[in-house]
């Protein structure tokens, strides 16, 4: 085992802030280092490097069922709901429980995703047509999970705090959470940035943090998801975050410059104690 994969498996993987992070789509990946998933650690990747996975059939990673597209989160908890997986060309959107994912390695160090059907169990698979309150539709979801035998951890109405958005409104894609501005809780004038990226655990399923680039001059601040609130006004697209901080505050925030890597592990407790909170499922030291 090389040292980098060590390190991927204890929980200290880097990450790069900039966007771009791309696998070969065309060609099928070499056969896993651990043909039943990653079990040890914990792996950590942003958002814009997991909604590009691919995904193969389990039995036989020469057959490439598609590519996650996106990824269905509950934004109040960061909680991974669905997978969005992507056919291929004219082909379909599949929402799939990320439970029923397994996260493979292969001896190129590069992820991917296996799922226990065939291409030719996916073509009778429930499929989404990019409206989120499917997903509140309880016919819909037993559908979906029971089709991929697994559960999608969907959150009940009783878990959601009074005073909050519902169920329904706080459903979103990470292409949105990872494009939303973020502005001062008790001041909506006051900007405080813009999400570039999210950092997610894939093992457990969670986004760990926004990464926020805090503009013109400014760096980029890891944010545990838990400090954000989600608030969405008149219309259907204004959506953004909020947080109990000022500008001032930012300025003095652990953060790093745009193009710096970012370590989960080095970073995340400083971020945490900062902030006032605890990452879920945050990888120890």
């Amino acid at each position: 085992m090389s040292v980098r994969l060590f390190h991927m498996l204890i929980g200290s993987v880097v990450f790069f802030a900039s966007l771009g992070l791309v696998f070969a789509a065309d060609n099928p990946p070499n056969q896993p280092n651990q043909p039943n998933g990653m079990t040890e650690g914990q792996i950590i990747l942003p958002s814009s490097q997991v909604s590009d996975l691919d995904v193969y059939q389990a039995s036989d990673t020469s057959k490439k069922l598609g590519k996650v597209d996106n990824l269905i989160i509950f934004a109040h908890t960061g909680r991974i709901l669905y997978g969005v997986l992507h056919t291929g060309v004219a082909g379909r959107n599949i929402p799939v429980p990320w439970s029923a994912f397994q996260l493979q390695t292969g001896s190129d160090n590069k992820h991917f995703l296996t799922l226990n059907k065939t291409q030719d169990d996916i073509e009778s698979a429930p499929t989404f047509h990019r409206n989120l309150t499917i997903f509140v539709n309880r016919d819909t979801v037993a559908a979906i999970d029971a089709f991929f035998a697994a559960r999608s951890t969907m959150p009940r109405m009783a878990n959601v705090p009074e005073g909050t958005l519902p169920v329904s409104q706080m459903i979103v894609q990470s292409s949105r959470l990872s494009d939303l501005k973020v502005y001062n809780r008790k001041d909506a004038n006051q900007k405080l940035g813009s999400i570039t990226n999210l950092i997610i655990n894939v093992s457990t399923g969670h986004v760990l943090y926004g990464i926020v680039d805090t503009g013109i001059g400014g760096k980029n601040v890891p944010v545990p998801w838990n400090a954000f609130l989600l608030v969405r006004g008149e219309g259907r697209d204004r959506l953004w975050l909020t947080l109990d901080k000022s500008s001032d505050d930012m300025k003095l925030a652990p953060s790093v410059e745009r193009k710096q890597e970012v370590n989960v592990a080095q970073y995340g407790r400083s971020a945490d104690e900062f902030f006032g909170v605890r990452t879920a499922a945050r990888p120890r030291r």
